[in-house]
């Protein structure tokens, strides 16, 4: 393994994860919508 990347080779790593992070961001965004619709979930089956 070299110790130097070029620079295409670290625009790829860049890219990549930077889709990461987007993806990451989304599946946070995912997770807390799932969380708020299980309270309202538990809340409805509370009141029966």
């Amino acid at each position: 393994m070299t110790s130097h990347m070029d620079s295409s080779e670290f625009k790829g790593t860049l890219s990549w994860g930077s889709k990461l992070i987007v993806l990451l961001h989304k599946m946070d965004n995912f997770s807390r919508a799932l969380d708020e619709n299980m309270l309202c979930l538990a809340r409805r089956v509370d009141l029966h």
